[in-house]
């Protein structure tokens, strides 16, 4: 029977102890345990990447608990394959306008506030679900309630955030220009989800040093890593041979007008749309040259391979895949969400493609031609991350001290 390292730590006064325990006890298999943000696909899927690369190096995760969207539900792509017990989280989520998708940020921040220092159910969930699970490591995918437990309550365990958004806290990062308020919320809520991290990993689209910053708990140094991609998206290859269709990925009924009034002007141009939209379950081919498709990841993959471009919302994942897969991007940045914003320039930086206001497929059409990818590098790093981030998790969780 196993012993349970969360209980001999408990016993012994904390996580000191419990690293100590485990280099002695000489664990070669960690019990992980995952806690998501669950709006987007983004930290979804990296955390169906990060579990596949820690089955193949022996390892195990034993549950996740997950932030429930605002809206909708997980994908079932998620679903169906994330470890279990899966345990629904009330977390901070963004709130958007209903007519035009756009952020509402008083309200958003507003009830995050309140959810964050005012609620404690999220935290009992939270509490009562690693304590089940006795995992020997946390890995935290950007989910505030994580570094909220760890402030309020203390967390025994060793933890490792992960996500792009740390970036944002790295002293060689560009953000966009002026938006002073906006930048310094950012700093604040980004530096909230690592609250009692021992290790802080920033996903980047470049490469960029590790760095200390003030924004992350003393001893604790921001290493940047390139994106955690799925296996299904690092076995595929750039397509010599594109296809003629240009793909959309939408997020609400605003982009899809959008998208809708450019295809009746340009019915000429193939469009394939992924949209992820409850009621959606089967391709529906609307004329003979749009067709919609319910949110399928590796159908989403495979037809970005081949297309011409990807018109998308500014999240971090699609562009990530798209650059390994040399697909140009016209990136939409979700009014008023800053983070997407700042995403966007990222991308111009990367070389990833073009940004824009809306769904108007005519600059991405003028930018493919002068498209010229060079991704050798980057599909080198992306091929040895999983590796990479696996080795780490093993140095955390035995006590090893990460330095610069």
């Amino acid at each position: 029977m196993r012993v349970s390292v969360q209980a001999a730590c408990e016993r012994s006064g904390g996580l000191r102890i419990h690293r100590m325990l485990l280099l002695l006890c000489s664990i070669s298999a960690m019990r992980c345990f995952f806690v998501i943000q669950g709006e987007g696909r983004g930290h979804l899927t990296q955390a169906l990447a990060l579990q596949q690369a820690l089955r193949a190096a022996n390892h195990e995760v034993v549950g996740a608990a997950v932030g429930m969207p605002e809206q909708g539900s997980w994908p079932a792509f998620f679903t169906d394959a994330i470890a279990k017990p899966l345990t629904p989280l009330r977390s901070v989520s963004i709130i958007t306008d209903t007519a035009t998708g756009a952020v509402r940020p008083l309200a958003t921040v507003g009830r995050g506030l309140r959810r964050v220092f005012f609620e404690s159910e999220p935290l009992d969930t939270l509490q009562a679900a690693i304590e089940t699970a006795d995992p020997d490591l946390i890995v935290n995918f950007f989910e505030p309630m994580m570094g909220v437990l760890a402030r309020k309550r203390g967390v025994t365990v060793p933890t490792v955030a992960v996500a792009h958004q740390y970036m944002f806290l790295h002293p060689g990062y560009r953000f966009p220009p002026q938006r002073w308020a906006r930048r310094a919320l950012t700093h604040w809520a980004t530096h909230l989800t690592a609250w009692g991290t021992d290790a802080c990993i920033a996903l980047s689209l470049y490469p960029a040093p590790p760095a200390s910053t003030a924004w992350l708990p003393d001893g604790v140094s921001l290493t940047v890593m390139p994106p955690l991609l799925r296996p299904s998206v690092r076995r595929l290859s750039p397509g010599n041979e594109r296809a003629s269709h240009v793909q959309a990925y939408l997020l609400n009924d605003s982009y899809a007008q959008q998208l809708m009034c450019w295809h009746h002007a340009h019915p000429q141009v193939p469009l394939r749309c992924f949209w992820r939209r409850d009621g959606i379950h089967t391709p529906e081919q609307v004329d003979s040259t749009l067709t919609i498709y319910p949110l399928s990841a590796e159908r989403f993959i495979q037809s970005m391979a081949q297309a011409r471009g990807l018109a998308t919302t500014a999240g971090f994942e699609s562009v990530a895949e798209a650059l390994y897969l040399d697909t140009p991007v016209q990136a939409v940045p979700v009014p008023g969400h800053y983070e997407q914003l700042c995403n966007a320039y990222d991308i111009v930086r990367a070389g990833a493609g073009i940004r824009s206001n809306q769904f108007s497929l005519d600059a991405l059409l003028r930018f493919i031609p002068h498209y010229v990818p060079d991704t050798a590098a980057y599909r080198a790093r992306v091929q040895q991350m999983p590796a990479q981030l696996v080795e780490h998790l093993e140095r955390v969780a035995g006590g090893e001290a990460l330095s610069l």
